[in-house]
């Protein structure tokens, strides 16, 4: 059993890059590989204290952090590791070799956070009079209240680089700048001035030009007949649309369906796991480590299918819808028109029936 702990603690310190800026981090990686957990959770203590810590970093620390306290059996101490981490890092996997206190607070933080969505941040810039008047960044959802302060990097009509810290307020960092173009980029702070994410590079940075136009969509036409071009005694071009157009729908509803199914799977699989039994220390005793691994598996199987069959059902129905429209009765008569409008990520359907 001790071996099979050691096993799992090294493959969590390996999933980061090695760093050298905090001190306290490579101490508590070295005792969490030596299985010294007591004195590595008074490290990392230490090292959450550290002032600047990168993102890399902070991400590591509270990995290590959600391990040590759940191998020790603090449970709620690895829950709150393990949510702040999975906001930051929705992609972080916990190795599948953890033991069942360690995985219990970090699928019930996963869950947690599916429900919220991850950490994010919106760039947004002013440009008036041919100006670029100001440079912001919103945090739509911060129910932890990590963001404290935005770190703003910017460069205005190519002068030297400035950097300015603003207090995030109302989910909200805004800084004033002028020029016709601003070079720039930004780091959200947490309490201890670490970086919880960042948009943009030195050498990477947004740019943006006062006075440059927004590119409008263009309509595409995609169909344009009127009755008066239509032979007299022939049937209408597209009477395919509708039946067709009937059967995609049809398969659409179908594939959503099936994936209605392989999600309650995914979900009876997972509940099975965070509902088991627990003695009075918060460990699982009513399913084996070994019960627990094989339903986590079965769950993320079944999530993976029902998303799939979801995206597969979602295209076929909107093809269906569409060329239902496009043949209905008289949506090719009476100089009817349909035109797809491409937006920045999208496509929109537009006409006159």
């Amino acid at each position: 059993m001790r071996a099979a702990v050691s096993l799992a603690v090294v493959s969590v310190v390996v999933a980061f890059p090695a760093l050298a800026g905090n001190s306290y981090l490579a101490e508590a990686r070295r005792l969490v590989e030596e299985l010294s957990f007591e004195q590595a959770a008074k490290v990392l203590d230490a090292a959450e204290r550290v002032e600047g810590t990168t993102r890399d970093e902070w991400l590591e620390i509270l990995a290590l952090e959600g391990v040590v306290s759940g191998t020790l059996g603090h449970g709620a101490r690895a829950y709150e590791a393990f949510r702040e981490l999975l906001l930051l890092d929705p992609g972080f996997e916990l190795p599948a070799d953890q033991p069942p206190r360690v995985r219990t607070p970090f699928f019930e933080a996963k869950e947690w956070v599916r429900g919220k969505g991850p950490f994010t941040a919106k760039p947004e810039t002013q440009v008036r009079n041919g100006q670029v008047v100001s440079l912001a960044v919103t945090i739509p959802e911060d129910g932890l209240k990590l963001a404290r302060t935005v770190r703003f990097h910017f460069r205005v009509d190519g002068a030297t680089e400035r950097a300015a810290d603003v207090s995030v307020e109302a989910g909200r960092a805004e800084v004033s700048v002028g020029g016709a173009t601003v070079d720039w980029w930004y780091e959200v702070l947490g309490r201890r001035a670490q970086v919880l994410l960042q948009d943009g590079s030195a050498a990477s940075p947004l740019r943006e030009r006062a006075g440059a136009p927004a590119p409008q969509p263009t309509p595409v036409p995609v169909a344009d007949v009127s009755s008066s071009q239509a032979p007299a005694g022939k049937p209408e071009s597209g009477g395919w649309m509708r039946p067709t157009g009937w059967g995609l729908l049809g398969a659409g509803v179908a594939a959503g369906g099936a994936g209605v199914a392989f999600g309650l799977l995914a979900n009876g699989a997972r509940s099975k796991v965070l509902d088991a039994e627990k003695n009075a220390d918060g460990l699982v005793t009513g399913i084996s480590r070994r019960e627990a691994l094989s339903l986590e598996q079965q769950a993320h199987t079944n999530a993976i299918v029902a998303n799939i069959l979801f995206g597969v059902g979602g295209a076929l129905a909107a093809s269906g819808v569409v060329l239902m429209l496009l043949g209905a009765d008289g949506a090719t008569r009476d100089g009817a028109t349909v035109a797809l409008l491409p937006g920045p990520a999208s496509l929109t359907l537009s006409g006159a029936f």
